[in-house]
């Protein structure tokens, strides 16, 4: 019997031990949006604070699009800032959006602030704060970050052909 107590003790102490090693997640910030892998939700707690999950730290090698949608209640502005330089402030809502915890819904809604911009590569360190516009103690959002499809080869070429051909007649009209 006492042997069966000392394993048992043994026991709990080793998983103690073990759990106390794991590192503690509950307050580390969830990842910034993954490129190409759809909307991520954060939000802002107080006017003048950054998002729970800022700042998101990029490197990219090619130019991305950063979009932001408001969702859940209309009414909130945002601003993102790369480095500590306003880079997009959202619409204004153009009136009441319904109420909605569906990112693709909420970006469709007129009446939800939103925005994107384009980052060209090198390095970004994304924060975005809130104005809680809609007054009701924080503004949750969802944002996203998608590879910008690079330009048609053809469809430039001609495009210059075009402008080339254009530029032929004005000459000539004025001559």
């Amino acid at each position: 019997m006492k042997s069966k107590v000392l394993i048992t003790i043994a026991l709990l102490a080793g998983a103690i031990a073990a759990k106390a090693q794991e590192p503690n997640t509950a307050n580390l910030p969830a990842p910034a949006p993954v490129l190409n892998a759809g909307w991520n939700y954060d939000q802002v707690l107080a006017v003048a604070q950054n998002s729970d999950d800022s700042p998101y730290v990029y490197n990219i090698t090619s130019p991305e699009e950063f979009t932001i949608t408001d969702a859940f209640v209309a009414g909130d502005n945002f601003f993102v800032y790369d480095n500590g330089t306003l880079i997009l402030t959202t619409t204004i809502p153009g009136g009441p959006g319904t109420w909605t915890s569906d990112p693709a819904t909420a970006y469709a809604d007129g009446g939800f602030s939103k925005g994107s911009v384009l980052l060209g590569d090198g390095s970004h360190s994304l924060t975005i704060q809130s104005d809680l516009g809609a007054g009701v103690g924080g503004a949750g959002f969802f944002d996203r970050l998608d590879s910008v499809p690079a330009p048609d080869g053809g469809l430039t070429a001609g495009l210059l052909g075009l402008g080339m051909l254009a530029l032929g007649f004005v000459r000539r009209s004025i001559k």
